[in-house]
């Protein structure tokens, strides 16, 4: 067995070891290393005692090294001062004063954190829930047909040069497609966005003359699968694209009158049919609405008919639910509003959800079913075929009803044409 030295050159060569490192020993570690060599037995279990004094030494040599990296970002060596700044703070602590909040740690530690640029007042918010022609044709060419998509818009506008892009939106300035002084539409957004070669992360998209650019700014997804690394951040734009507008405002009339309080959604034609018919082929379906328009929240009956105005027999099928004539309608020029914009898990399951109610389109329509039928939470109908016979000159009718409620089971539709 190799001899230990004795306790004074063990506390040599332990200064050593550590100069070597090039670490200063401020005078506080110095006598605690000095406390453990003197503990250190003279005879018996030595192994165990250098052991023991090794992971001493190690211990308080790793605290050293934590508090100097804590003050100054990185361990430097003793001629920089980084033991006496650490001295210093453990001094303030053990005294019960605070550490002073402008001290270089504290300032450097802040001073790379992003502060969100103003929205730019001169650029005009756009409407989701009402677009004019020229703003839903970008939607489209920039992927966000769908409210779900719509939903991923944190700033939308119309900027005066494609140059003047990188102001608000992370891109170098050195892309080609915004090296051209002409007005540009960009669409900054939050999340993945689905195109044609997979999804990009938290996308840009530019429009100049017609031309669609897509930047992804956080990589590209393909299955699921991130394929492409994000790229170097550039420098943080200094001016922020307004928040598209999602719901429009309704101030209240300047008729003060309990008539004009009380109005709710625009005035319907005061004729509107109450009648469908189309005949085709020998035969004839009719539709009778009960009223027409009919109230949001109310039930409708509506009235359907077959009748065979050939001279053969009629044969046809249905599924388990027997349902002759679908009565249907979708509401025109509004639709389902998609929320706020976010991002992250939340924003997977409201995505996750906008596709299992199937609202990805954003259409609000509703449906008259068989009076059994109405106000089923679960169900569906068979999906069998039962054959039915009509003879020429007959008819088989049905009563459906409309509780008033969009489909499927999401409350009474907002007023519309």
């Amino acid at each position: 067995m190799t001899r230990l030295p004795d306790s004074q050159s063990t506390e040599e060569a332990v200064r050593a070891f550590m100069r070597g490192r090039a670490l200063a020993i401020p005078p506080g570690l110095e006598e605690a290393i000095r406390t453990e060599v003197r503990r250190a037995p003279s005879r018996g279990n030595r192994a165990h005692s250098w052991l023991s004094l090794a992971a001493a030494v190690t211990t308080l040599l790793v605290g050293a090294v934590f508090v100097a990296i804590v003050v100054r970002g990185t361990a430097v060596p003793p001629d920089r001062g980084a033991m006496p700044a650490a001295t210093e703070i453990a001094s303030s602590v053990a005294s019960g004063t605070a550490a002073a909040t402008s001290s270089p740690a504290i300032a450097a530690a802040t001073e790379g954190v992003p502060t969100k640029p103003p929205v730019d007042g001169s650029l005009e918010p756009i409407s989701l829930r009402n677009p004019s022609a020229e703003v839903a044709d970008v939607l489209r060419m920039c992927w966000a047909g769908d409210p779900a998509t719509q939903a991923k818009i944190v700033g939308m506008a119309l900027i005066p040069s494609a140059r003047e892009a990188p102001d608000y939106v992370s891109l170098t300035g050195m892309e080609p497609e915004i090296q051209t002084d002409s007005p540009a539409w960009v669409i900054d957004f939050r999340g993945d966005v689905g195109t044609r070669v997979g999804s990009l992360i938290n996308p840009i998209c530019v429009v100049v003359d017609g031309e669609t650019s897509l930047f992804g700014t956080g990589g590209r997804k393909v299955e699921g699968k991130v394929v492409s690394t994000p790229r170097p951040d550039p420098d943080p734009p200094t001016r922020a694209l307004p928040a598209p507008l999602r719901t429009e405002s309704s101030p209240l009339p300047t008729d003060r009158s309990p008539e004009a309080l009380t109005s709710s959604g625009p005035t319907p034609p005061t004729e509107l049919p109450l009648e469908a018919v189309v005949e085709k082929a020998g035969i004839q379906l009719r539709i009778d609405l009960d009223r027409n328009p009919m109230p949001a929240g109310q039930p409708t009956w509506a009235t359907t008919e077959v009748r065979n105005t050939g001279t053969r027999d009629l044969h046809w099928i249905t599924d388990g639910c027997e349902t002759h004539v679908g009565v249907s309608a979708e509401l025109q020029g509004v639709t389902w509003d998609p929320g706020t914009a976010t991002d992250g898990p939340l924003a997977e399951h409201r995505d996750w959800f906008i596709e299992s109610a199937n609202l990805t389109e954003g259409s609000i329509w509703f449906s008259f079913a068989k009076p059994a039928h109405v106000g089923m939470v679960r169900g569906g109908c068979g999906d069998i075929a039962i054959g039915h016979r009509l003879s020429p000159g007959d008819v088989k009718r049905q009563r459906l009803l409309w509780d008033g409620s969009a489909a499927p089971r999401l409350g009474p539709p907002p007023s519309a044409p």
